[in-house]
């Protein structure tokens, strides 16, 4: 089996993304994803035999989508299908995922899956920044020699150790 490649990530919000990637030649894929960077251990993905059961497909914040937890990390099944794309929602803003898609050859009716943990291929894991929102202005206040501006960014900033430049 030819493992899939050439992942891609697009309309990305701090929220969401779009992963697409080129098939391989399996009966299925199936797109997992971690909130760190680097390929995933074995025990982070599902063993041969084991079916991946996606409750809402895309949600990574779905706690009825397999997780596959070992080595400090989460890997969690977010689609299983013949397609070549999904949307992924119910990531936080300004955090590092690895995206990876998996073949896998299973029965007609889908049980024993046999999957292709083969992540030497081109552009297959990649990894991922969410971007973080913009901040919101509440008021500005300007007058002939300053100005007081505020604002509210949701403490995502803050929490992350980022700052503001602000340019007059």
């Amino acid at each position: 089996t030819r493992q899939a490649r050439w992942l891609g990530i697009s309309n990305a919000t701090s929220t969401s993304l779009r992963v697409s990637w080129y098939r391989g030649n399996g009966m299925q894929r199936l797109l997992m994803v971690k909130p760190a960077a680097g390929n995933f251990a074995a025990d982070e993905i599902p063993a041969d035999g084991v079916v991946a059961a996606i409750s809402i497909e895309g949600d990574f914040s779905d706690p009825g989508n397999p997780d596959y937890a070992g080595a400090g990390a989460t890997g969690t099944a977010v689609y299983k299908g013949t397609g070549s794309s999904c949307t992924v929602t119910g990531l936080s803003a300004g955090t590092e995922y690895t995206f990876y898609v998996m073949e896998f050859n299973a029965r007609p009716d889908g049980s024993n899956p046999n999957y292709l943990d083969d992540n030497t291929v081109t552009a297959n894991p990649v990894t991922f920044t969410t971007p973080v929102d913009a901040p919101t202005i509440t008021s500005s206040t300007p007058t002939a020699s300053t100005c007081t501006i505020n604002w509210s960014d949701a403490g995502v900033l803050a929490t992350a150790g980022g700052g503001y430049i602000v340019q007059v």
